[in-house]
């Protein structure tokens, strides 16, 4: 297995490559982990590749596009290689005056500035990454996105996405992120009051529990949690080690949720493959 800079090579621009390369990190150190403590199938590794490459496809899309973005800047003051400086003073002075070349470059550097949210300003592409792989339990709905997915991140407990941050508060720290109630090396299950059948469910299944709401554990009380959720407050979702979302449930009459939460274990852990799973068509192409 590779990760990181062995693994894809892309400009410095947008300054992402540091982030890759943890992030490939994250997603590969605890599926080796269980794997090598016989708690997880061979096939947890194919998720790595599933889930990481078309990350990094995005990332060096985004890094081009932000590269791209940066000669926009000389190239908007007609700055050019080989230019003497006095060259490069005399175009560059023609921003401050009142003549056609001025107003020409004064709009072509505005648009080239515009152009730098791509540098700055790429949430969607540092905070979206929503997996889709063989260890994922889709819902049937697709994660939201904003109109530039580059530059929007629409936070969302859709399977498959990274836990959203939302502030709650746990018994002496008022005010602590969702994100620190889970990972560590475990598998965590957040659920609310009237969610018990989950509670018992992973209880058996050697997962974390954390219930969210009044008078329990950890409390919500600025309703951050409960907006950004995505199910009842009886329902379920269950965070990999990795922050990333692998399953989550509605409360619902007569669920079996031995039965839900178990299978959606294993197949994070790659423990059960059924005979009629397609690889994802994403899944097929291991090069950004």
């Amino acid at each position: 297995m590779i990760a990181g800079n062995a693994a894809h090579r892309h400009p410095p621009a947008g300054g992402l490559g540091a982030n890759t390369c943890i992030q490939d990190a994250f997603n590969l150190a605890w599926k080796l982990a269980a794997l090598i403590r016989g708690t997880a199938g061979p096939g947890i590794l194919d998720t790595y590749t599933q889930e990481r490459v078309p990350i990094a496809r995005q990332i060096v899309k985004g890094a081009n596009r932000s590269l791209k973005a940066l000669m926009a800047i000389p190239s908007a003051l007609g700055l050019q290689p080989g230019l003497s400086a006095d060259d490069g003073d005399r175009r560059m002075h023609a921003r401050f005056t009142a003549t056609a070349e001025g107003a020409a470059q004064r709009a072509a550097l505005a648009d080239a500035l515009a152009q730098q949210d791509a540098n700055f300003n790429a949430l969607g592409i540092e905070l979206g990454h929503h997996y889709v792989s063989d260890g994922i339990t889709a819902d049937g709905e697709s994660a939201p996105r904003g109109a530039d997915p580059e530059l929007d991140y629409v936070p969302s407990t859709t399977p498959g996405s990274p836990l959203p941050h939302a502030w709650v508060a746990r018994a002496g720290h008022p005010q602590i992120s969702t994100l620190d109630l889970v990972g560590h090396g475990r598998f965590t299950l957040l659920t609310g009051i009237g969610g018990e059948r989950w509670r018992d469910a992973a209880a058996g299944l050697g997962v974390d529990v954390v219930v969210i709401g009044p008078g329990q554990e950890v409390e919500d009380p600025y309703g951050d949690w409960a907006e950004a959720r995505g199910t009842d407050e009886a329902g379920c979702v269950l965070v990999r080690p990795d922050h990333h979302v692998a399953f989550r449930s509605m409360h619902a009459p007569g669920l079996d949720a031995t039965a839900e939460l178990g299978a959606a274990v294993d197949r994070a852990f790659a423990r059960t493959r059924p005979a009629d799973l397609e690889p994802h068509p994403e899944h097929l192409e291991t090069t950004p």
